[in-house]
C-alpha cells in the first residue's frame, strides 16, 4: 500500500479519487493473492455503502454465512 501510494505521490499526478481507487484494488488483489492473511469468501461492491441496498459488483450468488469485504 506504501509502495503504490508514494508511486502516485511523486512524479505520477492523479486527483485523490484515482489514487483511492488504485489503492483499493490493490488491496483486494493482495487479498484474494493471499499476500494479505484475511479470511475472506467474498467481495461487495455497493451502490452506497451506508444503506447496502444495491449491489454493484459480487464475487459469488450466495452471500448467507460468509466472511464480506465491503466496498
Amino acid at each position: 500500500m506504501k509502495e503504490t501510494f508514494s508511486l502516485f505521490d511523486g512524479e505520477i499526478k492523479y486527483n485523490n479519487n484515482a489514487i483511492v481507487n488504485l489503492l483499493e484494488l490493490n488491496l483486494i488483489v493482495n487479498i484474494k493473492d493471499k499476500n494479505i492473511p484475511l479470511d475472506i469468501d467474498c467481495f461487495c461492491k455497493f451502490d452506497v455503502i451506508f444503506e447496502l441496498n444495491k449491489i454493484i459488483e459480487k464475487d459469488i450468488d450466495d452471500l448467507n454465512n460468509k466472511n464480506i469485504f465491503i466496498t
